[in-house]
């Protein structure tokens, strides 16, 4: 089979939609299908369950993906290295990201990284903590920024403490005036920020054993700053996750201090492109150098 056949599947399977696939590779979505039929019949396998709503792989297509993927990436790895001969680095990086990161890291580091490696191409990917993970796990990415407790078995590099914080309505003043505590967070209605996006507020919550009032129950951090600032409640969430919520609320520290560490993680660290690391790289350079700028 072809390269491009195996490209095309992999479309499919990054879109969930033939016709989402075909958009992306600029063919008919007659020509996507029939490449995905030939597929099937020299695999003699179903690789996919169609519906009305979705496309999915079947146990077959799970079992595939991995070997066409080594297959689109041995070439990815084999057309960058005959670059490189000629003193070029160009290439593909896919980046995963939650949008907390996304809002507060990526703008002026990607404008910088383009400046100074306009070969690479960053095709960058934002989502919820589940699709990332779901992302790192079928490698359909090559980096990924996601908290350390969730990259444990991940080949990864430690980058940053987001602190936990306290946001509050512009007139809220805590009982100390300067920080959050266990005593703040049970004398007000709490908004209950949930789901793995913001674990680290339940972990703080459970290990100070809090026990907290909560009206409203919501599921990201743009309706929580929204609900405080008109006074429904303070909340609980991370200071990455607040950059560019412009709303006009109060941010306090939480007592005792908690953070959350976010990694980057290399999903296949065995292929890796050379613009895969040179991405890598400067992110990390990035990073320290933000870190020492904001501690000088």
């Amino acid at each position: 089979m072809s390269l491009y056949a195996y490209e095309i599947f992999d479309a499919v399977v990054k879109e969930k939609s033939f016709l989402k696939a075909s958009e992306r590779l600029h063919l008919s979505p007659s020509a996507v299908s029939h490449s995905v039929a030939r597929l099937e019949e020299r695999f003699q396998a179903k690789l996919f369950n169609r519906n009305r709503s979705q496309i999915e792989l079947t146990a077959a297509g799970e079992r595939l993906l991995p070997y066409i993927r080594t297959i689109l990436r041995d070439e990815s790895l084999l057309n960058q290295e005959a670059d490189y001969l000629h003193g070029e680095v160009l290439g593909t990086v896919r980046l995963g990201t939650l949008g907390s990161i996304c809002r507060a890291w990526l703008p002026d580091m990607i404008n910088r990284f383009n400046a100074d490696y306009p070969g690479i191409k960053l095709v960058i990917s934002q989502g919820s903590m589940d699709l990332v993970l779901n992302w790192v796990r079928l490698k359909s990415v090559d980096l990924a920024f996601i908290p350390e407790e969730f990259a444990k078995d991940q080949v990864r590099t430690k980058l940053h403490k987001d602190r936990l914080i306290c946001i509050a309505p512009a007139d809220f003043v805590p009982i100390n005036g300067k920080s959050v505590t266990t005593a703040d967070l049970e004398a007000n209605n709490l908004i209950n920020y949930y789901g793995r996006n913001n674990t680290d507020a339940e972990l703080f919550l459970e290990k100070n054993g809090v026990s907290f009032k909560s009206s409203f129950h919501v599921d990201d951090v743009f309706t929580l700053v929204s609900m405080v600032e008109c006074g429904f409640g303070i909340g609980i969430t991370t200071e990455l996750s607040t950059k560019g919520t412009r709303r006009n609320v109060k941010k306090y520290p939480l007592e005792p201090d908690y953070y959350r560490t976010i990694s980057l993680v290399e999903t296949d660290p065995d292929f890796q492109t050379r613009a895969v690391y040179t991405l890598r790289d400067f992110i990390i350079s990035f990073l320290e150098a933000e870190n020492e700028d904001k501690n000088s």
